[in-house]
């Protein structure tokens, strides 16, 4: 590598975790701060910032093989599964009766 390349390298990776902690704080914030229904919204905008981030800078998806994309997508996919599986799970119980 270059001095050049390298340096941009690292100018990259700096931005990327200022980004990070600038997220972060952004994350602490909408905690603290009752926006009502906005709030899950505003959580899950912040957290899908902070993974593409992490993936396309620091795993670096961006310049990666097809197949490795591939398999991350098919991860976040996997993932997603889960959570939809698990949702269903809780909305489609039943509340047992109380007893009189």
């Amino acid at each position: 590598m270059t001095g050049t390349n390298d340096s941009a390298v690292r100018c990259r990776l700096r931005a990327t975790w200022a980004t990070l902690l600038v997220l972060l704080a952004a994350s602490a914030l909408v905690a603290l701060v009752d926006l009502g229904a906005f709030n899950l919204a505003a959580n899950v905008g912040i957290a899908v910032a902070k993974c593409l981030l992490v993936g396309l800078v620091f795993m670096e998806l961006a310049d990666a093989p097809a197949l490795h994309r591939a398999v991350a997508v098919a991860g976040f996919a996997w993932l997603a599964l889960l959570f939809v599986l698990g949702a269903m799970d809780v909305l489609t119980r039943t509340l047992p009766e109380a007893a009189s």
